[in-house]
C-alpha cells in the first residue's frame, strides 16, 4: 500500500506527515525514554498541541517540553535544555566566537574594499572617479578638487 500524498506515509497502518515522522526519529534516538505525543485534548484551549513525554524511572510519563508546531527548532530546544549532556554555557561561548569570527572576517573584508577603492582613486590619472558602494548600491564620484559625492 503506497503513501496518499508525497508528504506522508504509511507506518503500522496510519497515515503519519514525513517531517513529523522525522521529528519524532530524531528525539527517540536522541533518547529512549523521550516520545513525542500529540495533546487530542488539552485541559486548557490554550494548551500546545504537541507534547515531549519522558518515561521515567518509576513508571511515570512526565511531559517534558511542549510545542506549537513540529520543526528543528523542537530538536534544537531539547538539545539545549538538557542539562545532563550539555554545557549550556559553553555552547553559548561556542555561538559568541563564532559569532565573533564572522564579524570580524566581514570587518576585515570591507577594510579591504575600502583599501583597494583608495589605492585605485590615489593612481588614477582622471580627475574623478566612480564606484558603487557595495553596502548602499549607491554611486559615490570622487573629485580631485572637492570632497566626494553620493547618488
Amino acid at each position: 500500500m503506497e503513501a496518499p500524498n508525497p508528504g506522508f506515509t504509511i507506518v503500522d497502518g496510519n497515515i503519519v506527515e514525513t517531517d513529523a515522522l522525522r521529528i519524532a526519529e530524531a528525539i527517540k534516538e536522541y533518547d529512549p525514554n523521550l516520545t513525542l505525543v500529540c495533546n487530542m485534548r488539552p485541559d486548557h484551549p490554550g494548551d500546545p498541541p504537541f507534547l515531549v513525554i519522558e518515561r521515567c524511572k518509576d513508571g511515570i510519563n512526565r511531559p517534558v517540553m511542549s510545542a506549537w508546531k513540529l520543526d528543528d527548532m523542537l530538536l534544537t530546544r531539547l538539545r539545549l535544555a538538557d542539562g545532563y549532556r550539555g554545557n549550556q554555557l559553553k555552547i553559548v561561548e561556542d555561538w559568541e566566537v563564532t559569532a565573533k569570527a564572522e564579524s570580524n572576517r566581514r570587518y576585515k573584508e570591507d577594510m579591504m574594499e575600502k583599501h583597494d577603492i583608495a589605492a585605485s582613486v590615489i593612481a588614477s590619472k582622471k580627475s574623478r572617479y566612480t564606484i558603487r558602494d557595495s553596502q548602499t548600491g549607491e554611486l559615490i564620484t570622487f573629485f580631485d578638487d572637492r570632497p566626494a559625492s553620493r547618488k
